[in-house]
């Protein structure tokens, strides 16, 4: 079913192929199926990233890098500059961003999460 299917997507376009084929059988996707496919988007995108980990608490999402692993300059610009987002850079053993997710629902939340993540990749 669609559940596997989705377990076992590679990358970013066998995501949006597969939520194409469930609009085009179901119609308009409720939030916690779209919130689903954001979520399988951002755990691959993380990965690709290199994250240690990836921790949400409340409006709050933390990135830690893995050890020796840093974004770069750039990169940190694109998130800086993007004002639907709250940085901090808490200290630490291992480099992190800490961003306020500032979205009315948590559709939108998820949405922001993954957009900041697309700017770190």
């Amino acid at each position: 079913g669609f559940y596997q299917r989705l377990s076992r997507v590679e990358d970013e376009q066998d995501i949006v192929s597969l939520r194409e084929e469930m609009k085009g059988r179901f119609g308009r996707l409720p939030d916690p199926a779209l919130i689903l496919f954001d979520l399988v988007s951002i755990r691959q995108i993380a990965d690709k990233i290199g994250l240690k980990q990836l921790t949400v608490s409340g409006s709050q999402m933390t990135v830690t890098y893995r050890n020796g692993l840093y974004p770069s300059r750039d990169r940190i610009a694109r998130v800086t500059d993007d004002p639907a987002l709250d940085i901090e850079f808490p200290h630490g053993d291992d480099f992190r961003i800490r961003a306020g997710l500032t979205g009315e629902s948590e559709a939108e939340r998820v949405g922001l999460a993954k957009n900041l993540l697309l700017k770190l990749l």
